[in-house]
């Protein structure tokens, strides 16, 4: 309320209506000499800063200074006061009870006879407008940390698909900074070109939709990388109702989606594996009896074409009983028992077996066996089984038939460690990434099932040890076994 120096004589009917004002206002009203002394308030003022009137008149408004607001505040007012004939702005002042609390406050001057003689001092309280402006802070805040510790891609995009919220994991999972992003094309950013159609068809089929959207798509990251993401999309609107663009939180399918791959295969694998033992128990006994009938026939002929031709009858058959011996070996755990294992005795067993093969005849077998080898806890057969497997996959490596094979076994930080060596043909990299993949083979058709490796590798991991390989094409090719020592496990 402003008290122009221009308005004289009042009459009784305004002065009356000022007075009115003056008492019923809702505002904190302070009237005061050109001094600064309060000269009256009204009930709101009492109300507000708990002062009543006799409290309060005599005094100055230094009474409501409150150390929260700046000394310079104070003189920018009195200042306006001079030049401006008023001032108004917010600051803080403090109640009777020592209270401070955020206040609006308009002060201007009254005239009396066109002179000066005090000024008017109106008070809003703005404590609820700042309670309700840190409940925001709060609350942005808190949206801020849910945005940036939720283990998802959380974007928001306009209806120009440009990106305007780009949380942390965002940041981490795409490789792109916040800053970086925001504003640009999401599309042009993350979209395979090929793919990118299909992904503004269904972005702008959900603009005019409303959504919301459950969508799976790959998307690029920054260093070139693949992922597949699955989308949960809602619309976000304006004031008016209209839809101002997207706020979407994705979840990385990718390793998902490979498992799942995996888990198929793996049941159609337990199928396969159950169809061999039965096959094995059908077509063992026949196989036996092939083979002991071929036996009493190389015995009985004495021409060495008939005992060459019977000799490849044999090796068929021992071929098929081992294909179907290692179908039946993946379906089922074995029920031997494990016990502490002479390793070199294993390596040299699986040697002297394959020197009876014709393949080894032009191969040289050289062991550089540990003298004093730790004997760790396993199933013997099964470690016998990798060892044979490996130098035979070597003996079907080396050159033209003729090469060398070397065979290591050392101890290294308490696991043991075989190593077969061969200077054959290598692998080559797009292969050696999938060699321990089931019924991959780098043999030519009908001479092997690309089971060999897939099985040595899970008996191997069975022992709580690894199998590698380390290969390049035209090189030598190492494959290596370690194999932690360990007590005997407990048995149920």
């Amino acid at each position: 309320m402003v008290i122009n120096k221009t308005i004289a004589s009042p009459s009784t009917a305004t002065i009356q209506r000022l007075s009115n004002a003056f008492h019923h206002s809702t505002d904190a009203i302070v009237l005061t000499n050109k001094d600064g002394i309060i000269k009256d308030i009204n009930p709101a003022f009492t109300k507000m800063y708990g002062y009543s009137s006799d409290e309060a008149l005599g005094k100055t408004n230094r009474i409501l200074r409150s150390s929260v607001t700046e000394d310079n505040i104070y003189v920018e007012m009195w200042n306006s006061l001079l030049t401006k004939n008023q001032w108004k702005g917010e600051l803080f002042n403090k109640t009777k009870d020592g209270i401070e609390i955020p206040v609006y406050v308009s002060i201007t001057p009254i005239y009396e006879s066109e002179e000066l003689t005090g000024y008017m001092g109106l008070t809003i309280d703005l404590s609820e407008k700042y309670q309700l402006g840190k409940e925001l802070v709060v609350e942005k805040r808190f949206s801020e940390s849910l945005l940036n510790t939720v283990n998802s891609l959380v974007i928001s995009l306009d209806t120009e698909v440009k990106i305007i919220i780009f949380n942390s994991y965002c940041e981490s999972f795409l490789g792109y900074k916040e800053t970086e992003v925001i504003n640009k094309n999401w599309f042009e950013l993350f979209s395979d070109k090929e793919k990118r159609k299909n992904d503004e068809a269904v972005y702008n089929s959900l603009l005019q939709s409303g959504g919301p959207l459950q969508y799976e798509n790959e998307i690029l990251t920054k260093s070139g990388e693949t992922r597949t993401i699955l989308w949960s999309i809602t619309t976000l609107k304006d004031e008016n109702g209209n839809i101002s663009g997207v706020l979407a939180i994705e979840q990385d399918m990718t390793e998902f989606l490979a498992l799942r791959q995996k888990i198929g295969r793996s049941e159609q694998l337990a199928v396969l594996g159950q169809l061999a033992a039965g096959i094995a128990h059908e077509v063992g006994n026949p196989l036996t009896s092939i083979s002991s009938l071929v036996q009493v026939l190389q015995r009985q002929s004495k021409e060495g074409a008939t005992r060459d031709k019977l000799d490849l009858i044999i090796g068929q058959t021992r071929r098929i009983t081992q294909i179907i011996r290692d179908l039946v070996d993946f379906s089922r755990p074995s029920d031997l028992e494990e016990e502490p294992t002479d390793i070199n005795a294993q390596i040299e067993k699986a040697v002297r077996i394959v020197l009876i093969d014709e393949k080894s005849k032009n191969v040289d077998f050289k062991m550089e066996l540990a003298t004093k080898l730790s004997e760790p806890v396993l199933i013997a057969d099964q470690l016998f089984q990798v060892i044979l497997n490996l130098i035979l996959n070597s003996l079907d490596a080396v050159k033209n038939g003729a090469g060398v094979i070397k065979l290591k076994s050392k101890e290294v930080n308490n696991s043991v460690i075989i190593e077969v060596i061969d200077d054959g043909i290598g692998i080559s990299s797009d292969k050696i990434e999938r060699i321990f993949e089931p019924f991959f083979t780098t043999k030519e058709v009908g001479k092997g099932t690309g089971l060999g490796l897939w099985v040595s590798r899970g008996i191997i991991n069975s022992f709580g040890g690894s199998l590698s390989v380390k290969s390049e094409e035209g090189s030598e090719t190492t494959f290596t076994v370690s194999i932690p020592l360990r007590s005997k496990r407990k048995t149920a």
